[in-house]
């Protein structure tokens, strides 16, 4: 069997031939008789400008090198294909066409290593002004949720202008003035917004730096709610369009022919915070759950970080702000049993529903709210995800507010008391395996089994002694 190297040149071998094929079906003037597939296909042309045909087939071949070279590199998660892409495909005409080096082992390992030492140029560090709408009230001036910092329109300001005076806009020139342009655009647009989410990205490429940077805010936000409360919280967003209220308007025709006018009006983000609220931030048991949303988050601005239980966490509470976020009672039912799923599955297939409402039952049972109860609650969500999504109850339901709630309200205790049971040491562990995750869930169900009988038998005597005598 010819190993990976020895295909690695063959294939190689083909992407050449394939382009000396076309060049000279086109030399001939038949290139009408290629196909369109093919054309639409190229390599940079070797006389540097241009392109030259390649045809579908060794493009795959290139981008399957950009693939393998990536991942020679340690670049795959933070620079994208494109970008790879684009290096190898100038270094691989450089080399095999410019330069008609032979095409061997030696080579290829070369063509890899270049395309590795040239896509590093890619990478920078960025920070990322993210607008959000949050809340109305205007305090505090800032503050902080793992690596992101939300500014409200005070402190942005104050850091924009910081920055003005290094920007290139400065210039006198057409380019300069073109930015300037932008700027105060792009001002204009942040100026609808109270908040604006700052975070840094480290070493990745422009494309990846601004997905990652939105996926870690988005995933902060995903923690508000779980900090805040989903009540709190639900008109939460991250950017849109350039509004600062949901203006609305409706026309009904009355019995009459009566041509009947309203209008409403909703402030984006919540309106329940009044001045003080941010007081909250500073008690010991937000503190304490901050802590523990801080190490969580940790992985989101750090593409190559695993952590597994922080990954699947983090997974878990994108359903869960989905949730939070959606307006449909029945879509929120079951992105809130997904997130479930997501934080305590570990790879079983059968009675999923059952497994995971008795790890819901034993994470969130207490002295107030025993395990039977939890138990029942999680199954009345499973049950009522599993009719909406097979069809025997209508996502039109009205009677689904409760069930939502229901979900909501186990979802949410589920997820946080989770995270605190595996604690910061569990969240930073890496290199966890799925059955190494089952086996410490069933460790917890034991110890849960012998807390319970604890917890009960103490609730029994502090009875007994409260009797008369």
């Amino acid at each position: 069997m010819r190993n990976s190297k020895e295909q690695l040149v063959d294939d190689a071998k083909f992407v050449v031939s394939e382009c000396i094929r076309f060049q000279e079906l086109v030399n001939l003037g038949s290139f009408k008789t290629i196909e369109r597939i093919d054309h639409m296909a190229s390599l940079p042309h070797p006389k540097g400008y241009g392109e030259m045909i390649c045809g579908a087939a060794a493009a795959k071949i290139i981008t399957r090198f950009a693939q393998e070279a990536a991942e020679r590199g340690g670049l795959s998660k933070r620079i994208t294909l494109d970008n790879v892409r684009k290096k190898l495909a100038e270094l691989f005409v450089l080399r095999f066409f410019k330069e008609k080096r032979d095409i061997d082992t030696k080579q290829i390992d070369r063509l890899f290593n270049s395309t590795v030492k040239a896509s590093k140029n890619f990478l920078e560090s960025i920070t990322h002004l993210i607008p959000c709408h949050l809340m109305n009230s205007k305090e505090p001036e800032s503050f902080t949720l793992g690596p992101i910092t939300f500014h409200n329109r005070i402190s942005i300001t104050r850091k924009i202008l910081s920055n003005r005076s290094t920007n290139r806009c400065a210039k006198d020139t057409d380019q300069g003035r073109h930015e300037r342009y932008l700027l105060v655009k792009a001002i204009r647009y942040y100026r609808n917004f109270r908040w604006v989410a700052e975070v840094t990205i480290s070493e990745c490429d422009h494309p990846t730096s601004g997905r990652v940077a939105e996926e870690a805010v988005t995933s902060t936000l995903n923690c508000l709610h779980l900090l805040l409360g989903v009540a709190n919280s639900s008109r939460m967003q991250l950017g849109g369009l350039d509004v600062k209220g949901d203006s609305r308007a409706k026309l009904t025709i009355d019995k009459n022919g009566v041509l009947d006018p309203s209008l409403s009006f909703a402030y984006m983000g919540e309106v329940i915070y009044r001045d003080g609220w941010s007081e909250m931030l500073s008690t010991p048991r937000t503190l304490y759950w901050k802590n523990i949303f801080d190490v969580a988050l940790e992985v989101t601005t750090d593409p190559d970080c695993d952590r597994p239980i922080s990954r699947r966490f983090i997974d878990a509470a994108q359903w869960f702000g989905e949730a939070a976020r959606d307006t449909s009672q029945a879509t929120k039912i079951v992105k809130y049993v997904t997130s479930l799923e997501r934080m305590l599955m570990t790879e079983e297939r059968d009675d999923i529903s059952s497994l995971v409402s008795q790890r819901v039952a034993a994470l969130c049972f207490s002295p107030e709210v025993r395990r039977e109860e939890w138990l029942s609650k999680t199954k009345a969500a499973y049950d009522l995800r599993s009719r909406l999504v097979h069809g025997s109850i209508s996502p039109a339901a009205l009677d689904l507010d409760e069930g939502a709630f229901n979900a909501g309200q186990v979802a949410e205790m589920a997820l946080t008391r989770a995270i605190e049971a595996f604690g910061v040491e569990g969240l930073r562990h890496g290199r966890l395996k799925s059955d190494q995750l089952a086996k410490w869930f069933g460790a917890y169900m034991k110890w849960a089994d012998k807390n319970e009988e604890a917890m009960l038998a103490q609730i029994t005597r502090n009875s007994d002694d409260a009797e008369p005598s």
